[in-house]
């Protein structure tokens, strides 16, 4: 609240959740917070929070939309990313707009895709934390060198940007990994194929 503060009133923000936002610690156990008070505080700040809706800037013909992240949604899913179905929570994409997508996870970035959003925005897997060479080292699911782990990916048409993100919520020291503030350019025209990491198609889907 004190960054949202901070930055200018006049200026529109898009919010939405990550597991963070959902639980806390309690006495070695977890707790599920009550999110109305955060998000009345948040649009006192002039902040649009997704959760399942869409946001189009003025006289831009970008769509911007989000869904909360719940984990009860996801472990309904198994976590699997075939079981995840877009349009149970996210708006049909615009076809004349730009469709973006706000997900904190980036594991289900293939299903984004094929459900027609042309850029998805994410954080959670934060670069791996800990980082060798180019590479991600572990996931928050304990998975190690996850495959969205940081930066921008491409498949077909599409555009997934993970970040490594600001906070640190475990006393995990990130190594090779700063913290970061993202700027994304869009800009009309072919795209370079060189920017972007290819994203390659799952076998046995």
């Amino acid at each position: 609240l004190n960054l949202i503060a901070a930055l200018d009133e006049d200026l529109t923000k898009l919010f939405v959740t990550g597991n963070h936002e959902m639980t806390q610690r309690k006495m070695g156990k977890f707790e599920r917070l009550n999110r109305s008070v955060m998000y009345r505080k948040l649009e006192n700040y002039n902040v649009q929070i997704l959760n399942g809706t869409t946001f189009i800037p003025e006289g831009l013909p970008i769509a911007f939309s989000g869904m909360d992240d719940d984990f009860e949604q996801y472990e309904g899913l198994g976590f699997v990313e075939e079981n995840f179905r877009p349009g149970d929570f996210l708006p049909m994409p615009n076809l004349d707009f730009l469709n973006v997508a706000l997900i904190h996870r980036p594991n289900y970035f293939r299903s984004i895709s094929d459900y027609g959003y042309q850029l998805m925005l994410s954080g959670h897997t934060h670069g791996g934390v800990i980082r060798i060479g180019k590479g991600g080292m572990l996931s928050p699911e304990m998975k190690f060198f996850p495959e969205f782990d940081k930066g921008l990916f491409q498949r077909d048409n599409s555009y997934l940007h993970v970040t490594s993100g600001l906070g640190l919520a475990k006393p995990i020291p990130r190594i090779g990994n700063r913290p970061e503030i993202v700027l994304l350019i869009l800009r009309k025209g072919v795209p370079d194929p060189k920017t972007a990491k290819q994203v390659h198609e799952v076998k046995n889907k």
